[in-house]
């Protein structure tokens, strides 16, 4: 801990009588509403130096001592050695406390939201490049190996450089959610309108793009059987505007969901262990919940994934063991991931019609 944080805590030092310090902070905190993490991010220390102070362990500087006055609006001398204990809610607190985003959560999650469909488009592009490559050799232009060769140089790069952008985004969004696992809704309604508006348009030019690369497929696409370099043109095409459509539909949901504090809250549960969620700021009812919906989520993983176990192997045996009757069932051999993801999806409803039934 930084020593302009805290120091340790001496009798009476700097007139500080610790015991009426820590209860006058507990109350005034408890009386306006505020998390540690609030107090923390008004006068410029960690949540752990408030959690030190409220405990007794340490005590602020003569710096945090006099920011922690102007917040709660009282004396130096009321707040070490007086008795605050009866006093209410702070009016300037009360007057001014319009939620704001005091740890930056908005910014974390614009960057998580454009990085996301980044990575997942780059894979996408990476397997385009390396089918207009592959089909170089089919038309004459380029020597197999050639063709092989640089078409498979890009798709591990577009990998790569995809894996890159999700890992790295994940990794900051994980580790924002485990400091932060429960914020105060401060977003507004015109907010909440622009991000629905935002998301409603690019899906919109999703849509368009697929129209646009149908019209493409029907003026370019080629009659014959040979393979020709404009079915290379069409498999290409069809998969950029798979890859812009993805980005557009990936970066219109994140937008929606951003703004969306009560599901953030929901599902940065499931993100941290029972340790995690007790060693959190919340309070008793939230932590709670907390350990509801971590129990829920706990049933939901294992249940659904013995489902998609299961159908995995049941499309694997309908591609690959012939069955000996001379049906061709392994033109539908995809069908048992939709419907397991189907039986997912009503397990997860279930698990949660139970849980709020208890």
């Amino acid at each position: 801990m930084d020593h302009l944080d805290t120091v340790q805590l001496q009798p009476m030092k700097k007139g500080i009588t610790p015991m009426a310090f820590r209860e006058n902070l507990l109350h005034l905190r408890s009386a306006n509403n505020m998390t540690q993490e609030a107090i923390a991010a008004r006068i410029g220390v960690s949540r752990q130096a408030v959690t030190k102070w409220e405990a007794g362990t340490t005590s602020p500087e003569m710096d945090k001592l006099l920011a922690l006055c102007d917040l709660f609006g009282c004396t130096l001398d009321d707040l070490v050695t007086g008795d605050l204990t009866g006093e209410g809610p702070t009016p300037a607190l009360v007057q001014h406390r319009a939620p704001s985003d005091l740890f930056g959560y908005d910014k974390i999650m614009r960057t998580f939201g454009w990085k996301i469909p980044t990575g997942i488009s780059l894979i996408i592009l990476g397997v385009a490049f390396c089918v207009i490559f592959g089909g170089l050799s089919d038309v004459g232009i380029l020597p197999e190996k050639i063709s092989a060769g640089f078409g498979m140089l890009l798709l591990f790069a577009g990998i790569g450089s995809g894996l890159a952008f999700i890992i790295r985004a994940a990794l900051e969004h994980s580790a924002f959610v485990k400091l932060h696992p429960y914020l105060e809704d401060f977003y507004t309604e015109a907010d909440k309108v622009k991000a629905r508006e935002q998301f409603t348009r690019e899906l919109i030019i999703s849509i368009c793009l697929i129209f646009l690369w149908i019209v493409l497929v029907i003026f370019f696409g080629s009659e014959t059987d040979e393979t020709s370099m404009n079915d290379i043109f069409a498999a290409f095409s069809m998969l950029v505007c798979i890859a812009i459509d993805v980005w557009l539909i990936v970066h219109g949901a994140l937008a929606l969901g951003r703004v969306n504090i009560d599901e953030y809250n929901k599902e940065s549960v499931k993100e941290l262990s029972a340790s995690d969620i007790d060693r959190a700021n919340l309070t008793e009812e939230q932590r709670e919940r907390a350990l509801a919906l971590k129990q829920e989520s706990r049933l939901v993983g294992p249940i659904c994934g013995c489902i998609m176990i299961v159908a995995t192997i049941i499309a694997l045996s309908l591609l690959f063991i012939p069955l000996g009757n001379g049906s061709e069932v392994d033109e539908f051999f995809w069908l048992p991931w939709p419907i397991g993801g189907l039986l997912c999806g009503a397990a997860t409803l279930i698990l949660k019609a139970c849980g709020k039934a208890e």
